[in-house]
């Protein structure tokens, strides 16, 4: 019998728009799981509010958004009007992971994306995605998916890339 609890889709194309939105999907759904359980058990507290909510998915998405550019923690709270520790505990409240791990976790969701569509070199595809140095790329790359930038292309040609090791799961 298939084991039910995993399975692989394959052949599908995602654009770019449609992989943010659905992140952000799983980033509210995550905050919503997360602000429910903590009803369930009488465990509210002021993070789990509807603004800290609000906060995080704002947050998110401005990273987002912005994935290619360099800023601070100040810049991002500046832009939502909030102070920077309010911020960063809220969002690692909400989700699970800090706003840098977030920021370069999408970075190389879109690396993934710019190395399976197009030629371009590593060092072309981290400029792409926001990083100044390769060597950085290469190794925040392989951080956060496991293999170096060069041989997640190959495995993604050769085959459907295997289970995403970006682990989103406390997004969702």
């Amino acid at each position: 019998m298939p084991d039910i609890d995993h399975f692989q889709i394959t052949n599908i194309k995602i654009s770019s728009l449609d992989l943010k939105y659905l992140i952000l999907l799983l980033v509210y759904a995550n905050i919503m799981m997360n602000y429910a359980l903590s009803e369930d058990t009488g465990m509210l507290n002021e993070d789990k509010t509807p603004a800290g909510k609000r906060l995080a998915l704002q947050a998110a998405n401005y990273i987002w958004e912005h994935s290619e550019q360099k800023f601070s923690l100040s810049e991002i709270a500046g832009m939502l009007y909030v102070n920077s520790n309010y911020l960063a505990r809220v969002f690692k409240h909400e989700t699970g992971h800090t706003l840098l791990w977030y920021h370069n976790a999408v970075r190389c969701e879109n690396a993934k994306k710019l190395l399976m569509e197009t030629s371009l070199s590593v060092a072309e595809i981290g400029t792409a995605v926001g990083y100044v140095s390769p060597a950085h790329f290469s190794h925040q790359f392989k951080k956060y998916v496991g293999l170096s930038p060069s041989d997640w292309r190959i495995q993604s040609a050769e085959s459907s890339p295997a289970e995403d090791p970006i682990d989103f799961s406390r997004l969702i």
